[in-house]
């Protein structure tokens, strides 16, 4: 083996030896280590719904007619921003004497009523409240926000006195996403 060879062989070894320290590293070679911490929190808030006032009576409504609204005030006193839905059941029936049911079209038969929200300040949409639920509002901002709405009560023919009817009008707020 003359010199030359000696030479290039010399190089192959280096040049695998370099290759070999630099795809290792140098954290192994100095005994430097990474370590990954994984930090998990979940953010917080609250909502504090409030609507004002808390009864509404309509009196006497007469058969087949609509009825005056009456103003409401939704408040959230939450920190974060709130969706509201608004849904009722499907019946009256306090006292035994016979149910009304509720119709969510707004185009109530006989023994038939409906409810309808009239949105002043959220969206501008009026919806008929169904069972179901329909929307209120988006992003009802915390801290204090607030937004007037109506609820209208529209009476459908009936076949006989029912007697004072009531129902439950369930206002739900959820965290706005």
């Amino acid at each position: 083996m003359g010199c030359n060879e000696k030479v290039k062989k010399l190089i192959i070894v280096s040049f695998f030896v370099t290759l070999v320290v630099v795809a290792v590293g140098p954290q192994t070679i100095m005994g430097a280590t990474k370590e990954v911490i994984n930090v998990s929190f979940d953010p917080t808030g609250t909502i504090d719904l409030d609507v004002s006032p808390g009864v509404v009576n309509y009196s006497t409504v007469e058969n087949g007619t609509n009825e005056d609204s009456v103003s409401l005030t939704l408040y959230n006193n939450g920190t974060i921003g709130m969706d509201t839905d608004i849904n009722t059941s499907a019946t009256t029936d306090p006292d035994g004497t016979g149910d009304l049911t509720l119709d969510p079209d707004g185009q109530p038969g006989e023994d038939l009523f409906s409810l309808k929200v009239v949105d002043t300040t959220f969206d501008g949409n009026d919806n008929w409240i169904t069972a179901g639920g329909v929307e209120l509002d988006n992003n009802l901002a915390g801290a204090g926000g607030s937004g007037t709405f109506e609820i209208q009560i529209t009476m459908g023919p009936i076949s006989v006195d029912h007697g004072w009817q009531t129902i439950d009008v369930k206002l739900t707020g959820t965290a706005s996403t």
